[in-house]
Formats: structure tokens, C-alpha cells, sequence
């Protein structure tokens, strides 16, 4: 029975043997390829979103009724003119009231045109002045006739100037009044600033609204690409640098484009910073709010020794040697999606991983299936 067991043990023993040279000893399958020397972009990536180059929020200055609004139908853009009137207040009481105020203003120039009766007496007793003045000097009147006469004419010039002065704040408070009415019924008007599309429309017929009331949303033609990196990667982005966008409501096409401006700012919170680029076809569609993704190139580096980067497992890759997967650190140059620009670290003839090598640990043994860096 001791016999039998023991027998038992070293069969296990021995198929647990085999198994492990057959498996584990043997090695795995590795995908693996050599360095190539070629030309690579240098770029960065990042996400993009577009956005429009302006926006407006419409409110309102002043209190009403709305007699006209501009509504988008089933939440569509509305295409609008600078200038256009995109909501009407009511404004039938403003118009009587300017009215009214009008032909008082008129009534007024004309009393003032006809002339005033002080101004009439003044003329005369002026007149009276100068002979009396001229009888005076001949002895002919006593002095207190002259100067009675004097002061009849200085209290007449001083209610002529008073007249003067009432008429002029008159006609100041009717400009005053009609300045203002003509205000409130310009505001009762709320046109658009720009020419673009009114997105958003908060107010219809007969509603009441209030000064700030948010009435709607506009937004220019014209569109801004931004594009989100991460701050290490913008040592090198500069206005002009050339670029590649795709924006995933467009499908997989790839739009050149250029970075147009580079902000100075990094967001504390993502530390990224963002670069805004133009596409450079303008007829390109690209509907606000839209995300895709960019690659700005840096430079073009040829006759470089160039790896896949899937590759890489942060600056360290995997070879083969001796049937064994070693891990060597390298120091990376150019990059892109793709592929990396080795600069040091790797001979041409090294065995390098290019497929999971994040799956193995150094000195596993792996058996290398080698195929050409394309």
C-alpha cells in the first residue's frame, strides 16, 4: 500500500514536471519586432470641443408685454442679421405719450416765436429811455423823471431775461421728456447684436418681463476649436503650428488645421491649458458643442531610430534575450500616437515586445514571435 502511494506521489510529481516545461518553461509567445530608423512627427494630443466664437445673453432693460418674439421651432437655430428685432414690447402708450409730448414741445416754439409782451414793452420804454435821456441833458426834465424811467426799464430787462431763462428750461424739460420716451420705446425693441443664430429663445407672446429678464441666447457664425492639453506637453506649441482634427459627429475624416492662439493660463484643477485652432476649410460643418480629438505637430525628425509605442511601459520597454524577457529604460525623443523616436538605450538588433508587454515581469521566460516594424 506504502508501494502504491508513493507511486501515486512521483507519477503527479512527474506530470506536474512536464507540464511546467511544456507550459511555463518553454515560454510564452511574445509579439516582438527590431528598431527601424525612418522619419517621424513629433506631435501632441489632445480632446477639442468647438465652440462659438462669441455668445450672447439677451436680457431685458426694461419692463413690458411682449407683443412679438422671435421662437425657434423644435429648438432649431433661428438665422438672424445684425440689427434684426428679435422681440417687440408692447408700446402703444409710449407712442401717445411721445405724441402728446411732441405737440406740447411744438406749442411751446410757437408762444416763443410770436414773441413775448415784455419783450414789446421793454422795446418801447428803451425807446422813452433815450429821449428822456436827450431831454434830461437839455435841463428840459428833472432827474427823477430819468430815473424813474431808468428803473422801469431795468425791471423789465430783468423779467425778460427771467421769461428767457423759463422758456429754455421748458424747452430743456420737453427734449428731456421726449429723450427719454424715445429711450423706453427704442429698449421695447430688443434686437440682436450680431449676425448668427439665436439658439435658445425664453419669453413668447403676452408674457410680462422684467429689466434682466434672460430673453435668449445668440451666437455668431463663426466657430472656435479648443483644444484641452496636458501642461508638460506645451514647451513647444506655438501660434501656426500645423494640426490634425477629428471631430466625432463628422466620422473618422481628419481636417488640417492650424493653432490659431495658446492661452496663458493652466486650470489649477486639470492642469491642462488650452490651445484654440482653426480648420482651415471653411466650409467644414461644425456644430457647436461637437468633441473629436487633435494632434498638433511639433516637427518632422527623419532618419530616426523609431519603435511602436504600444511598446513602452513608461519609459522602460521589454527585450528577448537568451529566451528571457529583460527590461532595459530608454530615453524617448519625437512621439506620436504610434510610434516613439528611441534616443538611447536600444541597439538595432535588440528583440523588443510590442504586444502587452505590461502582462510580463523581468526574466520571465517567452519565446519571441518577430515581425517587421512597419
Amino acid at each position: 500500500m506504502k508501494f502504491y502511494k508513493l507511486f501515486i506521489f512521483l507519477m503527479i510529481l512527474s506530470c506536474g514536471f512536464a507540464l511546467y516545461f511544456f507550459f511555463i518553461g518553454k515560454g510564452s509567445d511574445v509579439v516582438c519586432t527590431k528598431l527601424k530608423v525612418g522619419t517621424i512627427r513629433d506631435t501632441v494630443s489632445g480632446n477639442v470641443q468647438v465652440l462659438a466664437n462669441k455668445t450672447y445673453n439677451i436680457k431685458s432693460q426694461i419692463q413690458g408685454v411682449v407683443s412679438f418674439a422671435a421662437v425657434s421651432p423644435l429648438g432649431k437655430p433661428i438665422f438672424v442679421e445684425q440689427n434684426q428685432s428679435i422681440f417687440q414690447l408692447e408700446i402703444t402708450d409710449l407712442n401717445r405719450s411721445l405724441k402728446q409730448a411732441l405737440i406740447a414741445k411744438e406749442h411751446l416754439l410757437q408762444r416763443i416765436e410770436k414773441g413775448s409782451s415784455i419783450a414789446l414793452q421793454l422795446e418801447i420804454e428803451e425807446e422813452d429811455l433815450k429821449s428822456l435821456t436827450i431831454l434830461y441833458k437839455s435841463d428840459k426834465i428833472p432827474f427823477v423823471d430819468l430815473n424813474r424811467k431808468r428803473n422801469l426799464v431795468n425791471r423789465l430787462r430783468t423779467q425778460f431775461e427771467h421769461e428767457k431763462v423759463s422758456h429754455n428750461e421748458a424747452i430743456l424739460n420737453h427734449n428731456l421728456n421726449i429723450e427719454s420716451l424715445e429711450s423706453r420705446i427704442n429698449k421695447m425693441t430688443i434686437k440682436s447684436p450680431i449676425k448668427g443664430q439665436l439658439i435658445s429663445s425664453h419669453a413668447g407672446n403676452g408674457d410680462m418681463i422684467f429689466p434682466g429678464h434672460h430673453l435668449a441666447v445668440i451666437i455668431s457664425n463663426d466657430r472656435l476649436i479648443e483644444a484641452s492639453l496636458n501642461e508638460e506637453d506645451f514647451s513647444d506649441i506655438k501660434e501656426g503650428l500645423p494640426a490634425g482634427v477629428t471631430l466625432f459627429s463628422l466620422g473618422k475624416i481628419i481636417y488640417d488645421a492650424n493653432v490659431s492662439r495658446i492661452s496663458s493660463t493652466v486650470n489649477p484643477s486639470t492642469g491642462r491649458r488650452i490651445a484654440y485652432l482653426e480648420i482651415k476649410d471653411k466650409s467644414v460643418p461644425l456644430p457647436p458643442g461637437s468633441s473629436g480629438r487633435v494632434e498638433i505637430i511639433k516637427s518632422i525628425r527623419e532618419d530616426r531610430l523609431l519603435l511602436p509605442r504600444k511598446a513602452l511601459i513608461g519609459n522602460s520597454v521589454f527585450i528577448v534575450k537568451d529566451g528571457r524577457a529583460k527590461i532595459k529604460d530608454v530615453k524617448i525623443g519625437a512621439q506620436n500616437l504610434e510610434m516613439v523616436e528611441i534616443k538611447d538605450g536600444l541597439n538595432t538588433d535588440d528583440i523588443i515586445v510590442i504586444e502587452t508587454p505590461h502582462t510580463l515581469h523581468d526574466g520571465e521566460r517567452v519565446k519571441p514571435v518577430l515581425i517587421k516594424n512597419n
